[in-house]
């Protein structure tokens, strides 16, 4: 009777799918949201933390002041199409402008097996011309997020190949 048990106790356990590793960050630092199942590395020696508001989950600011870094995360979930116009009009609505907020470079990256979209546009705060680049992703049964990165426009480029370049393909859901 006891070999049967433990015969099947340890079947049970072949059959209970493993729970997903951590990210490997190296030196980077692992942050995981609290609303969502998802993690990304985020390298504090590049990136100092701030405090976020609202659905900005974390916020982050470059150590040379040239760039910022926010994860925006909702339980809630929309077509992509619908979360991209939906981002556009939030954004035209903050920036107090009459003229709609409009997106350039759209495309759709995928990672680690999720296809992602990702649009550029620009908004004026503080009298400061700001270049946005905005990774939005969101899917029934995990939820929407964004990784809003934002610049000058004279760096944009830098904060597109050497920062977001970084983050972007350490994130993953966990299922």
């Amino acid at each position: 009777m006891k070999s049967l048990i433990i015969g099947s106790a340890l079947a049970l356990l072949v059959a209970l799918p493993a729970a997903a590793a951590d990210v490997d960050c190296g030196a980077a630092t692992l942050i995981k949201s609290t609303k969502l199942h998802l993690e990304a590395c985020v390298d504090t020696t590049v990136w100092q933390p701030a405090q976020g508001s609202g659905d900005q989950e974390f916020v982050y600011f470059s150590n040379d002041g040239k760039a910022g870094f926010a994860i925006v995360t909702e339980q809630a979930a929309a077509a992509l199409s619908d979360y991209h116009d939906a981002i556009l009009q939030f954004a035209t609505k903050q920036s107090g402008s009459t003229d709609p907020v409009k997106s350039y470079d759209d495309a759709s990256p995928e990672f680690n097996g999720k296809t992602w979209g990702v649009m550029h546009y620009d908004v004026t705060v503080q009298e400061q011309p700001l270049e946005f680049l905005n990774y939005y992703f969101s899917e029934n049964g995990v939820g929407s997020t964004q990784f809003i990165f934002w610049s000058k426009p004279e760096d944009a480029q830098s904060v597109q190949a050497d920062l977001a370049g970084k983050i972007m393909p350490t994130v993953t859901f966990l299922q």
